[in-house]
């Protein structure tokens, strides 16, 4: 979205277009939903149901913290010694069940 709005006002229709890792980014993103979604197929289909959504979910709290401590700045709001150690311990007990 950066990248669109970093373009132009009224978009690539002015004239300016889209540099071209814009449209690397965009099929890389979509690639990797769909082979993440076959993979969770073929999972479901080998393993019990409740086992692979249970580690999807998982993965996805998991990647989510990572993407949101650094795009956010998640450690930086962390106040006292006790949530530094609190929150990775959370997510541990996560991942354990």
């Amino acid at each position: 979205l950066q990248i669109i709005k970093a373009v132009a006002p009224g978009g690539p229709s002015e004239g300016m277009s889209y540099p071209w890792f814009f449209y690397l980014l965009a099929s890389c993103a979509a690639l990797t939903a769909f082979v993440g979604l076959l993979f969770l197929v073929a999972c479901m289909k080998k393993y019990d149901a409740t086992f692979s959504s249970a580690m999807f979910v998982g993965s996805f709290v998991v990647s989510a913290s990572i993407m949101s401590a650094v795009h956010y700045s998640t450690f930086q709001n962390l106040n006292g010694i006790a949530n530094y150690i609190l929150y990775p311990f959370g997510l541990l007990v996560l991942m354990v069940g």
